[in-house]
């Protein structure tokens, strides 16, 4: 038995491609969550404050611990958010969310506010900069002002944000399962309903299916054919 591997290169097949990486973007926000949530609880369970050799002292050091899980965390939201923003690809509803608990709701609405109002700008209401002096007064004596310092809040994440974002990651897997087994069904049938010789001479995998074109063009011609956006509310 001789068995091959080949290329969709229809139409009708890109909207199941964007599902897929819709799937994978999610699977990655729950891989990375899960990461996160590892990470800490090594940490927790580590004895803190003994410096390492890689870093000049401690607050070096605990930028850095900061920075690894801030790192995974951002991922995840970035993964998990580019699934409901509109674009190139196919993109997970926003009414998939109001079916959820109001806790995931309003998790959602958080990370949502994480990823626009925060990770996309420099500046955010949740992460600011600001110059901070050291004042002090020594036997009643106020002195001059000599030493400044970054002031200013920053958002840290903490393990129950990972779990909830794993939640909502999770909840989304299963609906973009339910909608890839449809797609993979229709698609089944649509290729099934080929000549057999039609069917067997897609070109295997890897090969150039179709004079290459920016991704944008390719997304419009498959929205003309298949306009199902909203019939998967």
């Amino acid at each position: 038995m001789t068995i091959k591997f080949a290329d969709v290169g229809i139409p009708e097949a890109e909207r199941l491609a964007d599902w897929y990486g819709i799937l994978e973007d999610l699977k990655a926000a729950r891989r990375l969550c899960n990461s996160f949530i590892r990470v800490i609880g090594k940490r927790q369970n580590s004895s803190e404050g003994h410096l390492t050799e890689e870093y000049e002292d401690i607050h070096e050091q605990f930028m850095a611990q900061m920075d690894e899980v801030d790192a995974l965390f951002i991922t995840a939201v970035m993964r998990y958010m580019r699934c409901f923003k509109s674009g190139v690809r196919t993109r997970l509803h926003p009414s998939y969310i109001d079916s959820l608990s109001d806790e995931l709701q309003g998790a959602h609405r958080y990370f949502e506010l994480v990823r626009d109002k925060h990770i996309a700008h420099s500046v955010s209401v949740l992460e600011s900069h600001s110059v901070t002096v050291q004042l002090e007064a020594r036997d009643g004596v106020l002195q001059p002002a000599k030493h400044l310092s970054l002031g200013g809040p920053r958002v840290a994440f903490a393990e129950g944000d990972a779990y909830s974002l794993r939640a909502l990651a999770e909840s989304m897997i299963v609906r973009a399962y339910s909608i890839i087994e449809k797609e993979e069904m229709n698609l089944l049938n649509l290729l099934n309903s080929w000549p057999i010789e039609k069917l067997h001479s897609l070109q295997l995998q890897g090969g150039d299916m179709w004079p290459r074109r920016d991704a944008e063009t390719q997304r419009q011609r498959a929205k003309v054919v298949n306009k199902a956006s909203h019939s998967d509310r």
